[in-house]
């Protein structure tokens, strides 16, 4: 089989979308599935003339098409008129077509509705090629409640030929704004490599103290990645206020928080931080996370709106109990691999804080079970063999109909 993987971004870029469609293009290649991402750029300004870089990674052959307005370096992408930004999805498109006709796939797998989903949908019916479109986050968890994206997004969804959500919140999401697609939707959660994240806790506990000047017994909350409003850093921040213990930090490995963000809860971040509350190591490269990651002792994500963090799932494996919203019930069991809030509110995360200041044994406890059931439940090849299954069943219905 060979597969097309159509994907807003891909590594050095960061973020969820980039770091899975990484994880499994090289692992569809380890099955023996021919597979080559199209990826959309944005490191030459929007004067440029249209390109294709073609480049390799691995056994993964991947294309960058631009220029493309997504994470822009030269230009606010705010200011850019929607008539600009359709502009270019246009032109991605015609450089999609020229690498599709070349390289023939049997079926496209888009990550992102918005615009890989979008541009791969008109690519799979011009070619006719079966398109799998991937739920990942704010495609549907943001964008149905987006006036000016959903009809866009109601297209996708509805012309996709099937449909993968990395959790149940946003396959319930779907569901609710298009029911009709029941048939055709399922939940795929993501896999994470395991080799990578051996690193020793007890040397790293002893850098992260010696960085922020905390105490070997404070109670390390770990948040992985840019601390949102959909992450829920306004309650988190409420919550370690009000909790008014001091021994409870917080280790932000990430940028600072964004402009929204300030504007919902900067004084009161400026309060903890000036309390050494928090402690923000800044952006770091993908490969360092886990030194850091595997120093604390809680990994933090009570989001109102989430995909399937990456961030989650390696805290998980490398042994912190998660304190995490009711989003991640379906691979987190409430008092045996973490805790799960009551509910979206400050007054759950302030229980949760308690209860694990109180309880430090049951923190190693938790930890370990989670590590344990991220081993054995979220292994990469077994991600990709579930995928492989949703093609094959999709490319027997059409050869059936032929």
């Amino acid at each position: 089989m060979k597969i097309a993987l159509i994907s807003e971004h891909y590594p050095p870029t960061s973020g969820g979308v980039a770091t899975s469609t990484k994880r499994l293009s090289e692992n569809f290649n380890n099955l023996n599935h021919e597979t080559f991402v199209i990826s959309f750029d944005a490191t030459r300004p929007l004067e440029s003339e249209d390109f294709i870089i073609e480049e390799k990674y691995d056994k993964t052959k991947l294309y960058r098409v631009g220029p493309f307005f997504i994470k822009q370096k030269f230009i606010d992408r705010s200011s850019i008129p929607e008539k600009v930004k359709a502009i270019f999805r246009r032109r991605v498109l015609n450089l999609t077509l020229q690498i599709l006709k070349k390289e023939k796939p049997d079926i496209i797998l888009s990550f992102y509705l918005l615009n890989a989903g979008y541009i791969s949908l008109f690519a799979s019916r011009e070619l006719k090629i079966p398109i799998v479109a991937g739920i990942r986050g704010n495609d549907i968890g943001r964008n149905i409640f987006h006036a000016e994206r959903f009809s866009v997004i109601d297209w996708v969804v509805n012309g996709a030929d099937y449909l993968i959500s990395v959790n149940n919140h946003l396959r319930n999401r779907t569901l609710l704004a298009f029911p009709n697609v029941h048939n055709k939707i399922s939940v795929i959660h993501n896999g994470i490599g395991i080799k990578k994240f051996v690193t020793d806790k007890i040397i790293n506990r002893e850098k992260i103290l010696r960085h922020t000047n905390w105490n070997d017994d404070d109670l390390i909350v770990v948040f992985a990645g840019n601390f949102r409003e959909k992450k829920g850093v306004s309650i988190f921040v409420n919550a370690l206020l009000k909790v008014n213990n001091k021994k409870i930090k917080l280790l932000l490995i990430g940028p600072e928080i964004g402009g929204l963000e300030n504007k919902m809860i900067g004084e009161k971040w400026d309060k903890l931080k000036q309390q050494n509350q928090v402690y923000i190591t800044g952006h770091l490269e993908r490969e360092n996370v886990a030194e850091w990651l595997i120093g604390g002792d809680i990994v933090l994500m009570p989001s109102f709106d989430d995909g399937m963090a990456n961030s989650l799932l390696e805290g998980m494996l490398l042994g912190l109990a998660p304190l995490v919203s009711p989003i991640f019930n379906d691979i987190i069991t409430h008092g045996k691999t973490g805790m799960i809030m009551d509910d979206f509110d400050s007054k759950s995360i302030i229980k949760l804080l308690k209860y694990y200041h109180i309880n430090r044994d049951k923190i190693k406890i938790l930890g370990t079970n989670a590590s344990k059931y991220i081993v054995a439940n979220h292994k990469p090849i077994n991600e990709v063999k579930k995928y492989i299954e949703v093609f094959k069943k999709i490319l027997n219905e059409k050869n059936s109909t032929l």
